[in-house]
């Protein structure tokens, strides 16, 4: 029986893996101060729709009224826990999403959620920050090492065998996913189960688009043995179902596109704050 291997890397991990050698160190210290929050935002965004699609959160769409005269109402969106949040062994990047849900019972609206995690997350020099637990993890699991007192890093042989599969997987998703889904739907299917949220990095397609492709490639009767096509899977085995499995039960329409449209917009107004305040604090300096 073939064995098939597992990288165990997150979409955000797997990012880190292909990206952590810096392609702007020739640039201007400004023009790598902003890449660096950019990149921090990616890695923030992937982890945070990963979690969405693993269920370990979960959006909650709520009607809430304001005023006391002229009462006027407001369609807020909040991050709960979802079906698999007591239930999920998370890596050291993600709890942080986990641990800021559960100090309240009632979830959190998405913005202070980003804010939590903006802080905690986006400080370079916090201990906790995104790059930082990642780059610990891909140490620990030998992708990375280390040199030099730790200052400077460099890939691995593991690492540069990881860093070559995932790119080729990523060139297949972007060149022949769609062909695929139409086409060659058991091979898909494996694209998909090899993948789990790494899936979320090909940048061609958006959220709602891979979740109804996933919908279709696990729902109907689609046979696939993933020995036939690849050897290897990127994400940890055990989390599979928890991916697309059971996705025809979001309602689509009225929730997973409205997800996708809120969460994108959010994310853009957080980068937005962020330029705004790297130019006060340039402007104070």
């Amino acid at each position: 029986m073939k064995t098939i291997d597992s990288l165990q890397v997150s979409p955000a991990e797997s990012l880190f893996i292909i990206k952590f050698e810096n392609p702007n160190n020739g640039a201007s210290a400004i023009a790598r101060k902003y890449y660096r929050r950019a990149f921090r935002t990616k890695l923030m965004t992937l982890t945070f729709f990963d979690l969405l699609l693993r269920k370990v959160l979960k959006v909650d769409f709520r009607i809430e009224s304001f005023g006391f005269i002229f009462k006027r109402t407001s369609k807020r969106t909040y991050i709960v826990r979802g079906e698999y949040f007591s239930n999920t062994n998370l890596k050291p990047h993600e709890l942080p999403f986990k641990n800021s849900i559960e100090r309240t019972n009632a979830g959190l609206e998405l913005r202070d959620l980003a804010e939590r995690l903006k802080g905690l997350f986006f400080e370079r020099e916090n201990p906790l920050s995104i790059e930082k637990l990642i780059r610990k993890a891909l140490i620990s699991g030998g992708y990375i090492e280390s040199k030099e007192f730790k200052k400077k890093f460099r890939y691995s042989e593991k690492g540069l065998k990881a860093k070559e599969k995932i790119g080729k997987l990523l060139v297949e998703g972007e060149t022949r996913l769609e062909y695929l889904i139409k086409n060659e739907p058991s091979r898909a299917k494996a694209f998909f189960q090899v993948c789990g949220g790494n899936i979320l990095l090909i940048e061609k397609y958006d959220l709602k688009q891979i979740t109804e492709w996933g919908e279709f490639l696990f729902t109907k009767n689609i046979k696939t043995n993933m020995g036939d096509y690849f050897d290897f899977y990127l994400a940890d085995k055990s989390d599979f179902d928890f991916y697309f499995e059971n996705i025809s039960d979001i309602d689509i329409d009225n929730s997973f596109n409205a997800v996708y449209e809120d969460h994108r917009e959010s994310i853009l107004v957080l980068t937005l704050m962020d330029v705004i305040l790297d130019l006060l604090s340039i402007l104070l300096i």
